[in-house]
């Protein structure tokens, strides 16, 4: 996943100083392998990825991003982070340079659920919201569809990308 993330990292850096209107050109990622019985999470910037257990949702993501240091730093609360107009600020993203991407290891459980997304999911509609959208049982693209919806309703200002993994028993 490390070299995958380098490797895309580079092509981004070379197209934005290749293509002139791309200059700056940068994004985020989240990746996730299911192998066996573990999953290989590799993440840079803030988008999320997401984990459902036993009807409790744990962000496995961590943003890279100004505000979420303040938060960890226990400066600000999630609530005054969700709206300060700086929590976009990125200190890592694809294209830009990334000092470290974060990686995450751990074991698969019959049932766990996985969801990858943009902010635009997850600045819209809160964790809460998230659980109660991902409990509703049903085949992925359904799941997926629900959330874009709920986040288009609650003003969607922004791209939504959404994707759902179900591990099977």
């Amino acid at each position: 996943l490390v070299k995958a993330l380098e490797r895309a990292n580079a092509q981004i850096c070379s197209f934005g100083e290749t293509v002139r209107d791309c200059s700056g050109l940068g994004s985020t990622l989240s990746a996730i392998v299911l192998n066996g019985s573990r999953f290989h999470l590799a993440h840079v910037g803030d988008s999320r990825v997401y984990r459902l257990r036993d009807g409790s949702l744990e962000q496995l993501s961590k943003d890279h991003t100004f505000i979420n240091d303040l938060v960890e730093a226990g400066e600000i609360t999630i609530e005054e982070a969700r709206k300060n107009p700086l929590r976009h600020v990125l200190e890592q993203a694809m294209g830009e340079g990334f000092e470290k991407a974060y990686m995450r290891t751990g074991r698969l459980l019959a049932g766990d659920l996985f969801l990858l997304c943009s902010d635009g999911l997850h600045d819209m509609i809160d964790d809460e919201r998230i659980r109660r959208e991902l409990l509703a049982q049903g085949p992925a693209d359904e799941i997926c569809e629900s959330l874009v919806q709920a986040a288009l309703d609650a003003g969607g200002r922004d791209n939504i990308t959404v994707l759902v993994a179900k591990v099977g028993k």
